[in-house]
């Protein structure tokens, strides 16, 4: 009888076929396989972030915008998805906002730019492999930067404000 998936997508009639596993969504094209990773985030991650990308003063606003994904059963991934928006979005108050709307429709368009932008454009197998594996380095990357504390002045600090969204 075979599976949804089987019956809905023959194995061998379309290029294209998703399997999901519970670590990795593995993606078959022409026969060959490859695991593409999947981030876990910790609410430390989430806070490391909103503290390098915000000032302070902003922060209490910018987790209720956050929190506005998660809050009803059918939205997956509440932390993922939120540390998805805080990645597109920099440090943009904005975009940040845009993002969540975006993900409170459909999350995987998130997903999507923020953890997989150069496998979304690639082509061959062999482009989709190494898109896999600069994703994925870019990804451990943007968490990883370090947070510095802003010591602007002048123009500067007024860019940066600008830019977030928190002056006119």
């Amino acid at each position: 009888m075979g599976s949804a998936i089987d019956r809905a997508i023959p194995p061998d009639s379309h290029p294209l076929r998703l399997a999901f596993t519970r670590c990795t969504v593995t993606v078959a094209l022409t026969g060959n396989p490859v695991a593409q990773p999947i981030p876990t985030f910790t609410e430390a991650n989430l806070e490391r972030v909103l503290a390098r990308e915000y000032p302070p003063e902003h922060r209490a606003h910018l987790k209720a915008v956050l929190a506005r994904y998660g809050s009803e059963s059918w939205q997956r991934e509440a932390l993922r998805v939120r540390m998805a928006c805080l990645k597109c979005a920099g440090s943009d108050a904005r975009q940040l906002e845009r993002y969540i709307a975006v993900a409170c429709n459909d999350y995987r368009d998130v997903l999507a730019y923020a953890e997989y932008p150069a496998y979304m454009k690639a082509g061959s197998d062999e482009e989709k492999a190494a898109a896999m594996r600069s994703d994925w380095a870019q990804l451990q990357e943007w968490l990883a930067q370090k947070v510095e504390p802003i010591f602007l002045s002048g123009r500067a600090l007024v860019s940066r404000l600008r830019r977030a969204d928190f002056l006119s």
